[in-house]
């Protein structure tokens, strides 16, 4: 028998609210969608962030998520041509982790 919240007599809480607008939030925090551009991002990494905060080109993450079969040794590679073919553009991508965390950080205008 399988463990679900149900089973266990736990309750689903409500599905969080949608704090998107017109397709895009206000603010840049991920949300629900089947459009991995905007339940995810990407950072340009520099080698001193790669090397001790997040190896692996963790920076890649929307790549990841488009198809996580991709090791991560490619997902350069992968975000390249996800470049090539318009699928990313330079609105999804931030310049550093600092810029990322201000726009998460970030009160909606």
């Amino acid at each position: 028998m399988a463990v679900t919240p149900e089973s266990t007599g736990r309750r689903r809480g409500p599905a969080p609210p949608d704090l998107s607008e017109k397709g895009g939030n206000k603010n840049g925090v991920p949300q629900r969608s089947d459009d991995r551009r905007l339940t995810t991002h990407t950072v340009r990494q520099s080698w001193l962030p790669s090397f001790f905060m997040v190896p692996y080109n963790i920076g890649y993450h929307l790549s990841h998520h488009v198809d996580m079969g991709v090791p991560w040794r490619r997902l350069p590679q992968l975000h390249r041509e996800l470049v090539a073919a318009g699928y990313v553009t330079p609105e999804l991508e931030y310049p550093s982790y600092t810029a990322l965390w201000r726009k998460l950080a970030s009160r909606p205008s």
